[in-house]
């Protein structure tokens, strides 16, 4: 009995962990709870939020769907290849096209146990599980903490994903302002001619340019344990919501006399915040050891605050209502 028990446990282990796959004819691959798969749509919920919304998608917008045991199912196995334009071919959709072109199956960068590695161009290496990566922006939970919020990082933050089953796919960095443009010998000519024009426009008439400000984005080299500590502090307070410990006892406060309202103040006051209310902010400090301490302190002492605070206007607002009840009696 205790036998079937363990690989009872242990089967739900697995299957808690493992999820399928949905991959899009718009190239971006989601990590999903499959439901249901009608003759014209798909169900879903997504992975990163089991107990969330349920989705509906259609077929025609899928190219296939791979279940959690590596079994999959196409929907669109001929899909029309756009004719390329520019002279850079990104390194995603080039992957995207070779799978369509050669049948084989799709990398499986969303199996396994092992984590994946992000590797940002700051020098930055955050241990993640990869739910989402499309043209723009890669999406992702923390390794050890995927009950957690969902990620978002740009592809221009980011300079390689080693993933957990060994494949690494390569971000080329976008230098911002620099494009190519070709000329004919006659639009050149006239892009000459307009130069010229505008230059001696320019001569008769002086324009004040405005300097140009460049601003440093912002970097772990010079951060020492103190001021990353420090700035936690300061993200705490400015990002910190969580007003519901001072709602609960304020109203246990009121409703239930003061007296009673003690246990629910004394209860949330010395619970520490949950994680998901954190709000801590995505951006290169989260994940530093002191900057997550600075911050998620300073958050308990301001719950702490919040609560007693709350539970002091519910109590008063009783012992007021009950003197003029009083006095009115």
């Amino acid at each position: 009995m205790r036998n079937i028990c363990f690989y009872i446990a242990l089967t739900f282990c697995f299957n808690s962990l493992a999820q399928d796959t949905l991959y899009f004819t718009n190239q971006v691959r989601l990590a999903v709870v499959l439901l249901e798969i009608n003759p014209e749509n798909v169900k879903y919920k997504r992975f990163d939020n089991k107990e969330g919304a349920t989705y509906t998608v259609l077929k025609n917008e899928l190219q296939l769907v791979k279940f959690k045991n590596g079994s999959k199912e196409v929907f669109n196995e001929a899909l029309p290849v756009k004719t390329a334009t520019a002279v850079s071919v990104d390194p995603t959709k080039k992957k995207e096209a070779e799978v369509k072109e050669t049948g084989k199956d799709p990398e499986p960068f969303f199996e396994g146990d092992k984590a994946d590695v992000l590797v940002f161009r700051s020098g930055k290496r955050t241990e993640a599980k990869v739910l989402i990566v499309n043209n723009t922006e890669v999406k992702y939970k923390l390794f050890s903490f995927q009950d957690g919020p969902t990620y978002h990082a740009s592809k221009s933050e980011l300079s390689s994903i080693q993933y957990g089953n060994g494949k690494t796919e390569t971000f080329a960095e976008e230098i911002p302002g620099e494009s190519k443009v070709v000329q004919n010998e006659g639009s050149k000519e006239k892009s000459d001619e307009n130069l010229n024009e505008s230059e001696s426009k320019k001569d008769e008439t002086p324009r004040k340019e405005s300097p140009s400000i460049t601003y440093p984005s912002p970097s772990l080299a010079n951060e020492t344990n103190a001021s990353l500590y420090a700035r936690g502090q300061r993200d705490a307070k400015r990002y910190y919501k969580g007003y519901g410990g001072a709602i609960g006892s304020g109203c246990a406060a009121f409703g239930c006399t003061p007296v009673l309202g003690l246990i629910p103040a004394v209860l949330i006051s010395t619970a520490e915040p949950d994680r998901l209310n954190l709000d801590i902010p995505n951006s290169i400090y989260h994940g530093q050891p002191e900057y997550m301490r600075g911050y998620t302190e300073t958050a308990y002492r301001m719950k702490k605050q919040r609560t007693w605070t709350g539970y002091g206007i519910g109590a008063g607002l009783f012992i007021a209502l009950s003197l003029l009840a009083f006095l009115g009696s």
